[in-house]
């Protein structure tokens, strides 16, 4: 008999249907998330959900009208909708995830905000060429949280280059390994250090550090 794991995470109304026979890694993480969510409360998942303030993360950036930036694993669009504002009605947000119900939620903020600048698009980012937009087009790509949950970085990480133009920013916030508190597990996470190695073994290189708070770490690297 398949077993299916199905988390309704209320704060966002993100809801994940994951096949253990299809994703077993995913689907062990999101079981440790369930459990947690169980645990925790309704009020803490809301301060996990809110540790990572877009607006102070967005200003950092030197985000500009015009843009065209790629949210990889957007989830329900936490981050989107401040990058929505700040590219303006001339730029363009492609929200990317593998979640239907994420990016459904993405659709419906974006609405209830008047913002008419976010695309959303299902896709697979561990699939070199998944998310089915021509190279070298995008001027940021923001992966933010996604990789702690991925098997396949590398891949997320190089599906980034080739849709980056040149010269073009790629921020990157995960969970900070070692801090504790909220988040996953710290066998999910990887060290600062280790994120720079295999994002400059991609082709990437690094620029500078970004604040983020005391449980995660953000860094910025250029094309």
């Amino acid at each position: 008999m398949e077993t299916e794991l199905v988390i309704d995470r209320s704060i966002n109304t993100h809801t994940l249907n994951i096949k253990k026979a299809e994703w077993p890694f995913l689907y062990s993480v999101h079981a440790w998330i369930t459990k947690f969510f169980i645990i925790v409360g309704c009020d803490k998942i809301k301060v996990m959900s809110e540790l990572i303030s877009p607006e102070s993360i967005v200003p950092q950036l030197g985000i500009g009208e015009g843009m065209r930036i790629a949210d990889f694993g957007c989830g329900s669009g936490h981050m989107t909708m401040e990058l929505a504002k700040r590219v303006g009605k001339d730029g363009l947000i492609s929200a990317i995830d593998v979640q239907t119900s994420a990016l459904e939620t993405v659709r419906e903020k974006a609405q209830s905000l008047g913002l008419k600048n976010v695309s959303c698009i299902h896709a697979d980012l561990e699939a070199v060429g998944g998310t089915d937009i021509d190279g070298e087009t995008q001027d940021v790509i923001f992966i933010s949280q996604a990789l702690f949950q991925s098997r396949s970085k590398e891949a997320i990480i190089t599906e980034g280059l080739r849709i980056l133009k040149p010269k073009g920013m790629l921020v990157m916030i995960e969970w900070k390994k070692g801090s504790g508190g909220l988040g996953p597990p710290d066998e999910l996470r990887t060290s600062e250090e280790d994120l720079r190695k295999l994002t400059e073994a991609v082709g990437f290189h690094f620029e500078r550090n970004i604040e983020a708070d005391r449980f995660h770490s953000g860094m910025i690297f250029r094309k």
